[in-house]
């Protein structure tokens, strides 16, 4: 359309306002059900003498039924149309709010409770996909978003209905503030019957004239109406013969025939991308905690030193008129801001403020007396969170996962994002007071700090802007372009063999990791990929020289400080110089070698260690002095031995020495000459692309494919120390299979196993730690799970992380590239071992490796 019809479609039509209005009545009985319960838990738990875990349940259970009424939703609203199941939704609130008014007992009142749950599981599928298939595109993001801003009304009225019902008498005072929702309840069922059914649900079941005549109401002009029915029929699959009918017959096709193969067991790279989004908002909207200061608002307001019941439910009404405030900012500016700028700036608030407050709370836990400034702190936090969070992840959470699915997968696939919702605000509900009292109150906002960190990164790399684009436009924008026919500056070699002098060159290299950074990855692209290999072995033979011979702590730190400098050249370079020597058949085999040889190394010092653990002071000096004269040796051998790697040489425009490296490491001339001229080729493309060996061409400022191979190698560097030492055989078998196999099924297959025997040996720790009497069946399983984990991190995650990070990059790129995930690498392995005893000892040891299991999960999904 022209620019008049853009102007007609950014004003907002009056009546699409009044439907979405309607529609959106559901969403604020739900949000009144949650923020009621906030303080109604509090006269529940006094009256039914309740304990802290039943009100977990009590709290959670909504959200646990709500799971499976998502589940069902989607189906439903296919089947009956959206409106209808906006009734069926009104008048499964009616019960439950009628059982949790009636609620005698906790078990009716659980029972109440959880039939609610049900229609808030309906309400949550149905009413924003209803509001963005009614909306254009120009309004649909206000459209859509009043659904959220139904939430927060809802919500602010039940803090509301807690202060002033909360002054009757015990026993009537929180059964009215539950069952009022009765009333709005029965006024919707009736009041959603006078609105009109998506157009795009009638447009799918064949109703045609109907679908056209709903669009000429909610457009402001024909010209609009037609281009939007036009655009639905062409996406339904309806033959552009028949639009102008006023019945056919429905689409119907295998494919929507199969609407949940297509989601889960085959999507399309689209779908997956669409669905892995949606399913990620979803869950991130609720782990960063905001259920938690919803839902147990008066009890972290008492952690901060609030001790008069009446002001703790004053409070909360602050919570709650800050979130109705911010949404309703939200909802006029989506469609201006965007998604994805809104998304970003709100999850990066979220993690200042939950820091903050996580700070404000342990420091008024430990203090001996009554902080005023602290509990300003706790105060003014939690009110800068509740804003920040409902002016961006709350509100786009809704938007963009009712108009980024196909519209044949979109009630489905919005009612799996809602399942995903509602499971992680029951897993919230239902574990907070638990968690807090594990880790004190102050660690779980720190918690919830730093998985806000993960959300953001997720949002940056994988939710791109919808705003002012059709929903039938939307799904191009998750579509990615495959170029295989050009270079895109990874060799790409013929069919080569491996000469002696090839694997002789892998396995000096790889002598640097059995002694065993950013600056690495420079420096040897300055001097080279061979002398950064010697330089890391005089950092290592002058830091065991020290350590050895070191009179007093200060000068053992520093000794080992020094040889911790040349961990970081053979773990960045290393791997980089054999993946730039080998030839492709046999790049795996020989990667690993660094990995074979480290284990090696680990395996010679703990057998030294235990030999001389209990000998004197000069011996142990003697263990750590050993490792200079190998250094010595093998420092003299990449000198005079190594030969330079082809890639750098011909970098440097040194073609005649890279030649000369290619003819000693290639079966025959003709397979050098193809090589180097791959090697040419990758680093013509590399300049012509302006991809200099820079930092801000690798960090600040890089293209979608240096993006992707970044967060690739980062992600591997950062899972790979979730797990202990490796096995020797295993990494080699791993090396020996990998090129046969392929890097990604190995992968997948060794982290699944990670996640299993992680798990199980969680389990059996746990069992031994609380058991009175020693269960030799669980130190058994502990035993063999330890032993099966290692087996799996050795042939896949272990070997696999340095074969990956040595391969993914551009070769102008490749070395700096690879000492980020290095870098990354040591980061995260320095944490985990600073950190697992003072981990082990707040969540137990059963518990860490649990952490583990999760970690490994996410993982999986990672790689996948």
């Amino acid at each position: 359309m022209g620019g008049s019809g853009d102007q007609n479609q950014s004003t907002m039509n009056r009546y699409a306002l009044a439907c979405s209005i309607v529609a959106s009545v559901i969403t604020i009985i739900f949000g009144y059900d949650t923020g009621v319960m906030s303080g109604a838990m509090v006269f529940i738990e006094e009256e039914l003498k309740i304990n802290d875990s039943q009100v977990e349940v009590l709290a959670g259970i909504l959200n646990i039924c709500a799971l499976f009424g998502s589940l069902i939703a989607g189906k439903t609203s296919d089947y009956i149309g959206r409106r209808y199941t906006i009734v069926l939704a009104s008048l499964i609130f009616l019960v439950g709010s009628v059982l949790m008014g009636y609620g005698p007992n906790y078990g009716i009142l659980l029972a109440g409770r959880c039939t609610a749950g049900i229609g808030v599981g309906f309400a949550l599928t149905v009413a924003p996909v209803y509001s963005s298939e009614i909306a254009s595109a120009k309004t649909r993001g206000l459209l859509a978003s009043l659904p959220e801003l139904g939430i927060s009304i809802g919500v602010l009225l039940g803090y509301v209905s807690n202060y002033f019902f909360g002054k009757l008498t015990l026993k009537l005072g929180w059964r009215l503030m539950l069952g009022i929702a009765a009333i709005p309840s029965l006024g919707l069922a009736f009041g959603i019957l006078k609105m009109p059914e998506s157009p795009r649900w009638l447009i799918l079941q064949g109703r045609l004239r109907e679908a056209r005549e709903v669009l000429s109401d909610v457009c402001n002009t024909q010209e609009e109406a037609d281009s939007r029915y036009r655009d639905i029929t062409a996406a339904a699959g309806i033959d552009g013969k028949e639009i102008n009918e006023d019945v056919v017959e429905a689409p119907s096709n295998k494919e929507e025939q199969a609407v949940w193969k297509q989601l889960l067991y085959r999507p399309t790279p689209t779908v997956r991308w669409i669905l892995i989004v949606a399913v990620g908002i979803h869950f991130f909207e609720h782990a960063t905690g905001i259920e938690a200061v919803i839902l147990y608002g008066p009890r972290i307001f008492k952690k901060a030193g609030v001790e008069s019941k009446s002001k703790r439910l004053l409070a909360t009404i602050g919570i709650g008129l800050t979130k109705f405030t911010f949404i309703f900012i939200s909802t006029f500016i989506m469609d201006k801001v965007g998604r994805r700028r809104l998304l970003l700036v709100s999850v990066g608030g979220m993690v200042i403020a939950l820091a903050g407050l996580g700070f404000g709370l342990t420091v008024v836990e430990h203090a001996k007396e009554k902080l005023t400034w602290a509990l300003v702190l706790c105060l003014v936090f939690t009110y800068l969170y509740v804003a920040i969070f409902n002016i961006g992840l709350a509100p786009v959470t809704w938007v963009y996962s009712a108009e980024i699915f196909p519209l044949k997968l979109r009630a489905q696939g919005y009612s799996i994002g809602v399942a995903v919702n509602r499971l992680m605000n029951a897993a919230i509900s239902m574990s907070f007071i638990s968690i807090y009292k594990a880790i004190t109150i102050g660690g779980t906002f720190f918690m919830f700090a730093g998985i806000s960190v993960v959300a953001w990164w997720f949002f940056y790399f994988l939710a791109p802007e919808t705003k002012g684009k059709s929903l039938e436009e939307i799904e191009a924008l998750f579509t990615r372009r495959s170029a295989r026919a050009k270079d895109e500056g990874v060799e790409i070699q013929p069919e080569q063999g491996l000469t002696k002098f090839t694997l002789t060159s892998a396995i000096l290299a790889s002598m640097t990791s059995f002694l065993t950074g950013f600056p690495a990855g420079t420096v040897s692209d300055l001097i080279g990929r061979k002398y950064s290999l010697a330089l890391s072995s005089f950092f290592f033979f002058l830091g065991s020289l020290v350590t050895s011979l070191a009179p007093n702590y200060v000068v053992f730190v520093t000794g080992a400080l020094v040889a911790g400098t040349g961990t970081c050249f053979p773990l960045s370079v290393t791997h980089v110089y054999i993946s730039e020597l080998s030839p492709d058949p046999y790049r795996g085999i020989l990667t690993t070698f660094p990995e074979v040889f480290l284990s090696i190394g680990n395996l010679l010092d703990t057998i030294f260690s235990d030999q001389i653990s209990s000998k004197k002071i000069a011996i142990r000096r003697l263990e750590m002095g050993l490792g200079t004269i190998p250094l010595f040796l093998l420092a003299l051998a990449l000198l005079f031995v190594l030969p330079e790697s082809p890639a750098w040489l011909v970098t440097r425009g040194k073609l005649s020495e890279a030649r000369r490296v290619l003819i000693r490491t290639s079966l025959s001339e003709e397979e050098a000459k193809l090589r180097l001229g791959v090697i040419k080729s990758a680093v013509e493309s590399n300049q012509r692309r302006g991809w200099a060996s820079s930092w801000k061409k690798l960090l600040l400022h890089p293209p979608p494919p240096i993006r992707r191979a970044l967060i690739a190698v980062v992600g591997l560097n950062f899972f790979r120390n979730s797990t202990g030492n490796e096995a020797i055989c295993l990494i080699l078998t791993a090396g020996l299979v990998m090129d046969k196999t392929g890097r990604r099924p190995l992968l997948l297959a060794g982290v699944t196993g990670m996640i299993v025997t992680l798990a199980g040996l969680g389990l059996g720790l746990t069992m031994s730690y609380h058991s009175d009497k020693k269960l030799t069946w669980a130190v058994d399983s502990s035993v063999v799970m330890a032993f099966l984990c290692m087996a799996f991190s050795s042939t896949g995650l272990g070997p696999i992380t340095w074969v990956y990070s040595s391969e993914a990059f551009p070769l102008r790129l490749r070395a700096q590239g690879a000492s980020v995930g290095a870098a990354v690498n040591l980061a995260t392995r320095g944490l985990t071992s600073l950190a697992f005893i003072s981990s082990y000892g707040v969540i137990t040891i059963g518990g860490a490796f649990l952490l583990f299991a999760g970690m490994a999960s996410m993982a999986w999904l990672f790689f996948y």
